[in-house]
């Protein structure tokens, strides 16, 4: 799952993300599940579920895409919600 220092880099790459959405991200880190992928160290892709059980925010970073890191994240997160 996402910690909430994963927050920054989540609503950075969020099409919606703004300086007034961060601490919402938090907060759906704090008490929904999410799902993280790290390569080295480096968090890659991620997505975060809302209270009303959707998924959302999946993102892959444009070097890591085409490895199916996303379709791993999703499966991850879909058995937790």
């Amino acid at each position: 799952p996402l910690q909430e220092e994963n927050a920054a880099v989540v609503n950075e790459h969020w099409k919606f993300g703004s300086d007034s959405t961060q601490a919402m991200i938090v907060d759906l880190i704090r008490t929904q599940p999410s799902s993280g992928l790290w390569v080295s160290g480096q968090l890659v892709s991620w997505a975060v579920s809302y209270s009303y059980g959707a998924i959302g925010m999946l993102f892959t970073l444009p070097s890591h895409r085409g490895k199916r890191y996303a379709r791993h994240v999703v499966q991850h997160l879909a058995g937790r919600v």
